[in-house]
């Protein structure tokens, strides 16, 4: 068994984070900027949507992780990152907004800058690629009970 799966459940949840200019060429990504934040279940991601005003498109990713995998808590960011690349939604330039909420005041964010485009079959990696293209499934809303 793999350490990275007893430490981030699926094994998909890692990242090497470095300043060093020979590791240049082996990044996908640069980071702009960061502050703290996890988003939860299904009600937290339909208020982001809603109060950011998100289409269906951006939340795409978030809601098939928490239906495939469930709330896996901080890791679920790189799995929405992961669902982005192997959808071939990730080219050279962009920018990528991770952010998440917990309990209490958490609130986490960072922005990426991709410094090349992912194409999703070098992506052997990727916790996704062997489905990808049984996604996005349809996730039937919930009425909100009222009293």
């Amino acid at each position: 068994m793999l350490l990275s799966n007893c430490l981030f459940r699926l094994g998909a949840a890692a990242i090497l984070l470095s300043n060093r200019s020979s590791d240049r060429h082996h990044s996908k990504y640069q980071l702009i900027h960061t502050l703290r934040t996890h988003k939860g279940g299904r009600a937290v991601l339909d208020e982001l949507e809603k109060n950011l005003g998100l289409s269906e498109w951006h939340m795409e990713p978030s809601r098939m992780t928490l239906y495939r995998f469930g709330n896996t808590s901080s890791s679920s960011l790189w799995y929405e990152l992961a669902y982005s690349e192997a959808k071939g939604r990730i080219k050279k330039g962009d920018r990528v907004w991770q952010i998440a909420f917990g309990s209490g005041f958490k609130c986490n964010s960072a922005v990426w800058h991709a410094l090349r485009t992912i194409n999703p079959k070098y992506e052997k990696n990727n916790p996704w690629i062997d489905e990808i293209d049984k996604f996005p499934v349809y996730v039937p809303k919930v009425a909100a009970i009222v009293s």
